[in-house]
């Protein structure tokens, strides 16, 4: 059996764990927004979440930036998701 393992030099180590960081930041936003969106939209965006940081984490050693793209993914789909909340399905805080 092969190995498809690739050597990660230190800087994208340090990328790597500072997207996985900022992924755990996230997961905080998305903890807390069922003071912005009812149960069923917090299921939604925890389901994303989730999704987004298995990905990260499956892929980090191949794709370099994975984590960070991770975030950056969950950020704009967390802010998107709850503007259209408010905006079309009339959420409160």
């Amino acid at each position: 059996m092969t190995s498809t393992r690739v050597p990660v030099d230190t800087f994208h180590r340090v990328l790597a764990i500072t997207g996985a960081a900022l992924q755990a930041v996230a997961g905080l936003y998305v903890a807390v927004s069922g003071l912005l969106a009812p149960p069923w939209g917090v299921a939604v965006l925890v389901i994303v979440w989730l999704a987004t940081t298995t990905w990260a984490m499956r892929n980090w050693r191949r794709r370099r930036l994975a984590t960070l793209i991770a975030f950056g993914a969950m950020a704009v789909f967390w802010v998107a998701f709850l503007n259209f909340g408010d905006l079309v399905l009339g959420w409160t805080a």
